[in-house]
């Protein structure tokens, strides 16, 4: 057997072009360079291709006494309210603008505090798009108990002005001293709607003395929250990682294997398949796949497929009495000559005889589309790939699938 997950590094090339944040293991987050393979505790991590619109999620130019660039802020209910700036700090690995509210308000009011400041059309969207906001928070000092509400909006917004808000759940009891990410998820409900932004709003009636500290505000299209994405100077499209193996002159004949993963998240109903493991000759012609097949009824399945010539030959899938659900899956496989196995942990195998094999394949992309366009970046953790590769006295066949799938269930 040959391990290429624990090896990665020299084996296996990551590209993207911007930073990636993946988890650090103990809670909080760290960067891998561009093009550094994004290897941490939980193993190989691949992100999908998503962008953060809110320009300064990095809180850059921020100070004692001065808001970060961009952003923006309204301190309501007259009387002695005011706010403090305390400048840019660091938290779990991500950078934190800390910003304190005091005063005795005059009346019942609130502080907004606008991460993308006068920008009403932070991020473009129209009715019917997901948009999710999730943004770090935690308190350094005071009760937050004087609040009444504390929480993150969403505004649909055109031309004309505000159109629709959104609002999330009271944070104020789920705001702690430990810093936490939040995660809102709305639907655009109004058929006028171009743009959407995203504020926060502190309200209050009574004397308030708090300080919190706010971290990577992020708003994007989608239906899950992807990693933060940084930002200083401008919205920043971040590309899905393309993670490939060269295993040229391995799989001419044959190969077998598992792998063990986490999925953060699953696609949505109707949309693109996400890649699981895909051996291929770098283009749609040769290829052996195992990809995230979202149903119509939402619900999601694994399969596998053998293509040659640009033709697919081949196909087998798990059960659609067994839906796929967000968190940890093994999968076992085997691809061959005339043969196609696959056996997900706790399924039965799947087989399908006689397809064609594409002999010609020389590489391996792992959870992401790779050089091929009709496939989309899974959201998910490599923890383990085993692989065996078929020599001609050591064919692909189901007794060396069997060994595979021992191992996977050891």
């Amino acid at each position: 057997m040959e391990f290429i997950i624990g090896t990665a590094a020299s084996v296996l090339s990551d590209i993207h072009d911007q930073p990636i944040m993946i988890p650090d293991g103990m809670g909080g987050w760290t960067s891998k360079a561009a093009n550094e393979p994004c290897i941490g505790p939980e193993g190989l991590q691949t992100i999908p291709t998503r962008t953060n619109a809110v320009r300064n999620s990095s809180a850059a130019g921020g100070a004692a006494g001065v808001l970060p660039t961009y952003w923006t802020e309204f301190v309501g209910g007259l009387g002695t309210m005011t706010s403090i700036k305390h400048g840019v700090h660091s938290a779990k690995g991500l950078p934190v603008f800390r910003y304190q509210v005091v005063g005795t308000p005059a009346s019942s009011n609130g502080t907004i505090l606008r991460p993308d400041g006068s920008n009403q059309n932070t991020l473009a969207a129209t009715v019917g798009r997901i948009v999710v906001l999730t943004i770090f928070l935690r308190r350094v000092a005071g009760d937050l108990s004087q609040f009444t509400t504390i929480r993150p909006r969403i505004l649909e917004r055109n031309s004309g002005g505000v159109l629709h808000t959104h609002y999330s759940g009271n944070l104020r009891e789920q705001i702690t001293d430990d810093l936490k990410r939040f995660t809102m998820i709305v639907t655009v409900t109004n058929a006028a709607t171009t743009h959407v932004t995203l504020d926060f709003e502190m309200a209050y009636a009574a004397a308030v003395n708090a300080t919190l500290d706010f971290g990577v505000p992020q708003l994007e299209l989608g239906t899950f929250a992807s990693p933060p994405i940084l930002t200083s100077a401008g919205a920043i499209p971040q590309t899905g990682n393309l993670q490939v193996v060269n295993l040229a002159g391995k799989l001419s004949n044959g190969f077998a294997g598992f792998v063990r993963f986490n999925l953060k998240a699953l696609p949505a109903a109707g949309t693109t398949p996400w890649l699981v493991l895909m051996f291929s000759d770098g283009t749609n012609n040769e290829r052996v796949r195992i990809q995230l097949n979202p149903q119509v009824d939402g619900s999601c399945r694994f399969g596998l497929y053998s293509m040659t010539g640009g033709v697919e030959t081949a196909s087998v899938a798990t059960l659609a009495a067994m839906p796929v659900a967000v968190g940890k899956h093994t999968l076992a496989f085997a691809a061959a000559p005339g043969n196609l196995f696959l056996r997900w942990l706790g399924d039965t195998q799947r087989n399908a005889p006689g397809g064609a094999y594409p002999t010609t394949m020389s590489q391996l992309s792992i959870g992401s589309r790779g050089f091929i366009a009709d496939q989309a970046n899974a959201f998910m953790n490599t923890e383990k790939l085993d692989l065996a590769f078929g020599t001609p006295e050591r064919p692909v066949n189901q007794a060396l699938f069997d060994q595979v799938y021992a191992r996977a269930a050891a």
